[in-house]
């Protein structure tokens, strides 16, 4: 099968040079986003492993990155439409509630993704598309964790009064990740261009397959992803 011999084929470094830079770590490969990740991915059809790292990190990074901007709220203290919808916590709301938005909206998009894979011509598996969803949201989470120390310099600036700002910064961190979101689907991009050299064909393929793919999977997922989170926070908000 053509999948079975993938691993072989994405042979990015010859052995001495790896030998002498070392295996990069499955965090440094996201960061990169190393061509030896289509590597980890096209494995994880055969090994849970992957699947579990790439879950860790796009748990881990919303996590991290939702009680950041919960805190700034906190001390802030929000009030108006995005103070009611974060509730009396929003050190514990939005996380949980970031968190919960984006593994809720790909739970709910993978089928359309593992339908628009099909119909844009590369024969995927469900799980490979998985394992792409999944590959999106964790460079997410990574490079949002990049931004965070600029975006805490930011906010220790207006809780110390030396520059104005409240609300709008709590909207700016919650819209942050759907802008950074941007570079994943420009890494899924790049993938499949990889991996489209070696996965099967469905059917003849379009002029412009890709493009058309990549921009299937962002229009349903920033349809679904929004509305996932303002419903999530509303409930949480009410608990809370």
């Amino acid at each position: 099968m053509a999948l079975a011999k993938t691993v072989e084929q994405f042979s990015f470094a010859s052995p001495k040079v790896s030998e002498q830079i070392g295996t990069p770590h499955f965090y440094d490969l996201l960061i990169r986003d190393d061509p030896r990740l289509d590597e980890t991915i096209v494995a994880g059809e055969h090994h849970v492993g992957p699947v579990q790292q790439l879950l860790t990190l796009s748990v881990g990074g919303a996590a991290l990155y939702g009680f950041a901007v919960g805190l700034a709220a906190q001390f802030l203290q929000v009030q108006g439409a995005v103070g009611e919808w974060l509730g009396r916590f929003p050190l514990l709301t939005l996380p949980l509630a970031l968190t919960a938005a984006f593994l809720l909206a790909l739970a709910v998009c993978l089928p359309s993704f593992y339908f628009y894979t099909q119909l844009s011509g590369l024969d995927a598996s469900f799980r490979l598309i998985t394992m792409q969803a999944l590959r999106i949201q964790a460079r997410t989470s990574v490079l949002l964790l990049g931004v965070l120390p600029v975006y805490a310099a930011i906010v220790l600036a207006a809780v110390v009064g030396v520059i104005a700002g409240g609300q709008e910064l709590i909207v700016l961190g919650i819209l942050l990740p759907f802008v950074v979101g941007l570079a994943g689907l420009t890494s899924l991009y790049k993938s499949f261009e990889r991996l489209g050299q070696v996965l099967p064909v469905a059917h003849v393929r379009r002029p412009c397959f890709l493009s058309r793919l990549v921009m299937a999977w962002g229009m349903v997922y920033a349809v679904v992803c929004p509305v996932a989170l303002y419903r999530i926070g509303e409930g949480l908000a009410s608990l809370f």
